[in-house]
């Protein structure tokens, strides 16, 4: 008997964990002092996620972004804290390997009040729920042959993925910005990552792609929000002990923050600090045995499920959405616009499960008084994948880059349109039938008086293993005999059994 070993991801947590928001704001003297609180959007940033035994420990914080209206100017102004978390998550036990293990932690905003102390001081009290799924690797071992004589097995070649190596890497990544005015304040930067070349070495992974950056501002002697916009290539070289040419990966760049200064030849630069990811697989094909018999022995045969992963093509795909509303003010003016998408949701519908995503889009407004307001519509879109499987038996880490938002205001009415990039890594597992074990007993007893020939009347699609397997006979003599073709009957047949062959 001869063993290899497969593995395949298994679902180990699917939890919401809920943390508090509490902190406190102090405008620094260069920003102007508060008049009103328009709108505070939470993001989190994700620093480390340690997966062990039974337990999964999550290490970031919580980018808290508030936008507030300026005494005395009217102006809009932003000012952020970063509020940091340390969690645990329960994980089930089992024998697991969690180096590699795919973990994917979104979350969103259950709700949040800020308020205003004084025209330098400002206080948010809320909640975040932070989801996380994660997955670890087990290995399961499978029957790829049997010995002994006149013992016939009946084998399949199966595809099936290999986990090759995870790598991450903190990175930053800089780059010229060129302002059509000089910038009075910086509102806002979104980010679009589009990977040209994920390419896989002996040890190494040679990640090439360019990050393009907007930047929503102010320019100084003006009420008028701004957007400047800067594509900045980056090359990135991560060692992966384990990956060579025949692997194939994924790469995901998530930015986590940025920093604009000015340089000694009047550029100005835009450096982002962004997490990298790396995930390497090789597709392997593996003959398993499924069923055995033997014509002259007993045998004790022990079959089992055993799990297959298999990756699917990576997620790349443009999505465009649009929302609309009234506005309570039909005299407001459209200021900016921007959004932040939320992490997406594997949802099971009957028998198939979709990659459902949600974004909120942001559209900060002045009404006819003169005050800021900002308006918030939640969108919903899928991923046009088809998975017909439960939604534990799915491995998803995907990321939504806002590529662009574009507004339109007709009287009262206002509408958005989003247009949105999905990327990610995609692996479904299913289980395939396959032998856990087998066992040769005594001599099989003959069947007393039983005839020397049998003749078998065969249906249309019938194994011929099965018919050798119910009469003991080896399968290939009986193909040859009877000038069969393949591993089932193309169309119903008269079949010759020899007995003891």
């Amino acid at each position: 008997m001869y063993k290899d070993n497969v593995s395949a991801a298994q679902l180990i947590c699917e939890t919401k964990l809920e943390l508090g928001l509490e902190t406190e704001f102090l405008i620094p003297d260069y920003l102007p002092q508060v008049f009103k609180v328009v709108k505070c959007i939470v993001i989190p940033v994700v620093l480390q996620k340690q997966l062990s035994p039974g337990r999964l420990n999550i290490e970031g914080y919580l980018r808290c972004i508030v936008f507030y209206q300026a005494e005395g100017t009217g102006e809009l102004c932003q000012t952020e804290q970063k509020v940091p978390f340390s969690k645990q998550a329960d994980c089930r036990q089992g024998e697991y390997d969690y180096m590699d293990a795919p973990i994917e932690i979104g979350g969103e905003v259950e709700y949040v009040n800020c308020r205003a102390l004084s025209g330098r001081r400002m206080e948010v009290r809320g909640a975040f729920a932070l989801s996380v799924r994660a997955a670890a690797y087990r290995r399961t071992d499978v029957i790829t042959a049997l010995d002994g004589e006149q013992v016939y097995p009946k084998t399949e070649t199966l595809k099936t993925a290999q986990m090759a190596g995870t790598a991450e890497k903190i990175l930053t990544v800089e780059g010229d910005i060129t302002f059509d005015a000089e910038p009075q304040s910086i509102l806002h930067t979104q980010y679009n990552t589009r990977m040209e070349e994920v390419k896989l070495l002996s040890g190494k992974a040679v990640v090439k792609g360019t990050l393009e950056a907007q930047v929503l501002y102010r320019p100084k002697n003006s009420d008028v929000i701004s957007v400047a916009a800067a594509q900045i290539p980056f090359h990135e070289i991560l060692d992966m002990e384990h990956v060579d040419e025949q692997c194939r990966a994924v790469a995901l760049l998530h930015p986590c923050g940025c920093t604009i200064t000015g340089t000694e030849d009047d550029k100005t630069q835009l450096a982002v600090t962004a997490a990298l990811t790396v995930r390497a697989w090789k597709d392997v094909e593996l003959c398993v045995v499924q069923d055995a018999f033997s014509s002259a022995q007993e045998m004790e045969l022990e079959t089992a499920q055993t799990p297959m992963e298999e990756v699917c093509e990576p997620i790349g795909e443009s999505v465009n959405v649009s929302v609309s509303g009234e506005l309570a003010d039909a005299d407001s003016e459209v200021l900016m616009a921007l959004a932040t998408p939320l992490s997406i949701e594997l949802l099971e519908d009957g028998e198939q499960c979709v990659l459902r995503g949600r974004v909120t889009a942001h559209v900060f407004c002045r009404n006819s008084a003169g005050e800021i307001d900002c308006y918030d519509k939640l969108c919903e879109y899928t991923v046009s994948r088809e998975l017909a499987y439960r939604a534990a038996d799915i491995c998803a880490l995907c990321q939504t880059d806002v590529v662009s938002i574009r507004t339109e205001k007709t009287g009262a009415n206002l509408t958005a349109q989003l247009e949105l990039m999905v990327t990610g890594f995609l692996s479904v597992v299913h289980a395939m039938p396959t032998l856990s074990d087998a066992h040769l007993g005594g001599q099989r007893a003959e069947e007393e008086n039983a005839p020397a020939l049998y003749i078998y009347f065969a249906q249309e699609n019938e194994a011929l293993y099965e018919i050798a397997k119910h009469y003991h006979v080896c399968p290939q003599t009986l193909s040859d005999i009877n000038q069969c073709s393949g591993d089932a009957l193309e169309q119903a047949k008269r079949l010759l059994v020899p007995r003891g062959m």
